[in-house]
């Protein structure tokens, strides 16, 4: 079965390939335009687990300037919309397996994953950990992982 890591590895790679936007974990220097992913949280893991099945909430943050930027709502739209050649859900609703399935690359082909985007919140300015205040959005991306074969 596959790791936390492994389901975030996927997405951020599932992510780059399709939007060319740069996405990695969780870091504390940011460049926008890129994409931030970390795990949301834990509600029902353990149970799930119990069935051989993990749902990982994921959130990818969207990051693409500065507030005063007048062309970064535009870009950061273009992310965030459910259809276009840079949205990340579309990116995901194109690749749902994370390259997980026989269609896809996988290096481990009797894992499976599949990820659908849940909700867009936080629209707006982000304060960085830099003190720069950023426009960004979130989108909260569910994966669920499978170990059978």
């Amino acid at each position: 079965m596959a790791s936390i890591n492994d389901a975030m590895d996927n997405l951020t790679k599932t992510i780059t390939l399709a939007t060319g936007l740069r996405c990695g974990p969780w870091a504390d220097t940011i460049n926008p335009p890129c994409a931030q992913v970390w795990v949301e949280d834990f509600d029902g893991y353990y149970e799930a687990f119990k069935r051989g099945v993990v749902n990982i909430p994921l959130m990818v943050q969207v990051l693409v300037g500065s507030v005063g930027e007048r062309a970064g709502a535009q870009l950061l739209n273009d992310y965030v919309s459910p259809s276009g050649p840079k949205s990340i859900p579309q990116a995901v609703y194109q690749h749902p397996t994370l390259g997980t399935s026989k269609k896809e690359d996988t290096a481990d082909p009797a894992t499976k994953m599949t990820a659908s985007v849940a909700s867009l919140s936080n629209w707006g300015p982000v304060q960085g950990p830099d003190g720069v205040r950023y426009l960004g959005a979130q989108l909260r991306i569910l994966v669920q992982v499978r170990g059978d074969s």
